[in-house]
């Protein structure tokens, strides 16, 4: 008995096979569309930053527009974030990385990289969300790929030599922001539109 003649005679499981033909087509195109929309990474790449990585010296465009090296390295350690100004999480975490920036600016460079594709966009972003440290634009897809830069917010050590040493990945909540207050030795002030506990 071929299976055209058994679903026949057995109509309810016909139905079944039915659904579950569509649900199973549906699916294939929804995770077509989903590869088709997402960017792939590099052979090698990561979304994060990666312990003991040296960030290269990396092309941007200050908030002016003008061409800007950025160099990691120098007589302190750096704080790299990592933000995108489109970014949700990146919003909600801004009352933390401000409150560290202002804390430490002593015992830290900071540094700020939006991985947005749009300098106004950026700039709009900080006027109403000035960060107490410079950020620059990259405009590049493949740098940020390349480097590791694709999740945002993320904020990292680099020690004098520009070697990754910590990241903290995603927005400081929870186990993050408790890890981040003993590292840094003060207490966070928590996300923005997220009960404080």
């Amino acid at each position: 008995m071929n299976l055209t003649v058994f679903l026949r005679r057995n109509i309810s499981l016909s139905v079944l096979f039915s659904v579950l033909s569509m649900s199973l087509a549906w699916n294939v195109l929804l995770l077509w569309k989903a590869q088709a929309n997402t960017t792939v990474a590099t052979p090698g790449a990561r979304l994060d930053l990666a312990v003991d990585t040296v960030i290269p010296p990396l092309s941007t465009l200050r908030l002016d527009g003008q061409p800007h090296q950025v160099r990691f390295g120098g007589p302190l350690p750096t704080i790299l974030y990592v933000l995108s100004p489109t970014c949700t999480w990146c919003d909600r975490n801004y009352d933390n990385i401000v409150a560290i920036g202002r804390a430490k600016k002593q015992d830290f460079s900071f540094v700020g990289l939006s991985t947005g594709h749009d300098l106004e966009v950026l700039k709009r972003y900080n006027q109403t969300n000035p960060l107490p440290f410079d950020v620059f634009l990259i405009e590049s897809d493949d740098l940020v790929r390349s480097v590791g830069l694709a999740v945002t917010p993320q904020t990292a050590l680099l020690d004098t030599g520009g070697r990754v040493q910590r990241v903290w990945s995603g927005a400081m909540f929870a186990q993050q922001k408790d890890d981040a207050e003993r590292f840094f030795g003060l207490a966070l002030p928590g996300l923005r539109g997220i009960p404080r506990s």
